[in-house]
């Protein structure tokens, strides 16, 4: 059985992966929700990556979405702290990143069905799946 630390290794090196994938495809010719799935996805196993780190088993990650919008803030917090990055900047900087992380978690379809966006609605998303 893998340890937490694999876990969280494996989960970094993927989040990596589906970061240079959504990178690579900015300059493709594809619909953007293809290109922001890699982000969402991305930012998920980054956000596994950390929470196996600080303790939460990794059975508990394997089969289920993360709270994005609230862990991802986070994970940039302490990169910020990590890196000596503070001040005014960082605070609007974080802010943003905050609203974002927001954002990518509501490009995961479970989180539309779930009511979260009556401006995007499921049945909406099925007719253009084609095109996002």
């Amino acid at each position: 059985m893998a340890t937490t630390d694999e876990w969280s290794l494996a989960y970094a090196r993927q989040a990596s992966a589906d970061f240079n994938t959504f990178d690579l495809m900015q300059s493709l010719d594809v619909p953007d929700c293809h290109k922001l799935q890699f982000l969402q996805m991305a930012c998920e196993k980054l956000v596994k990556a950390h929470r196996c780190v600080t303790g939460t088993p990794a059975e508990d990650l394997q089969s289920s979405h993360v709270g994005i919008a609230v862990h991802l803030p986070r994970v940039l917090r302490q990169q910020a702290v990590f890196l000596n990055f503070g001040g005014m900047r960082a605070r609007e900087v974080l802010a943003r990143a905050k609203a974002l992380a927001r954002e990518i978690e509501l490009l995961a379809p479970s989180v539309r069905r779930g009511g979260q966006r009556p401006d995007i609605p499921y049945a909406a998303m099925s007719e253009t799946s084609s095109n996002c």
